[in-house]
């Protein structure tokens, strides 16, 4: 156990794991592979957090619902077409620190 830690190379085996994460679409392989992507993720420590908490940085709640206002003045400006209501909250959303995404389903956030 001890010597596992001396031989680990960090960058071949993030390397490694990120070649078979496209190979998890195969059906046959999807168990076995999503398996052994996740422990091996999990050895080095990654993966620990849910994706959208991970992209929502350390915002605290009161930042969040700042930024969903501003997400949704931008996605209602959008459908209301009016284009320079929509630059305004994209552009209250960068000095801010947070990026916005249009999506099919309205606007969403992220930390810059």
């Amino acid at each position: 156990y001890s010597h596992m830690w001396k031989d680990l190379n960090t960058p071949k085996f993030i390397s490694y794991i990120s070649k078979l994460v496209p190979q998890i679409r195969i059906p046959e392989y999807r168990e076995k592979l999503s398996e052994m992507v996740f422990n091996g993720a999990n050895l080095l420590g990654l993966l620990q957090k849910d994706p959208e908490d991970w992209f929502k940085g350390n915002a605290s709640s009161d930042d969040q619902a700042e930024f969903d206002a501003i997400a949704k003045r931008r996605e209602l400006a959008r459908a209301a077409k009016d284009w320079a209501a929509a630059d305004a909250a994209r552009d209250e959303a960068t000095a801010k620190g947070i990026v916005l995404e249009d999506i099919p389903d309205g606007t969403t956030w992220r930390k810059a």
